[in-house]
């Protein structure tokens, strides 16, 4: 699971990219809070 967080952290490059990933996962088991994306995204908009 680390290893995926971290590949999905670095994949997550632009806003565009974080929605692209986004699309493919489940919403319900992987809540905001604990996403790597989710959590990406909001470091590169709020810096």
């Amino acid at each position: 699971t680390q290893l995926l967080e971290k590949m999905l952290t670095a994949m997550t490059t632009s806003e565009l990219r974080a929605f692209e990933i986004c699309r493919l996962c489940e919403e319900e088991v992987c809540p905001g809070d604990r996403c790597p994306v989710e959590q990406q995204y909001c470091r590169m908009v709020n810096p």
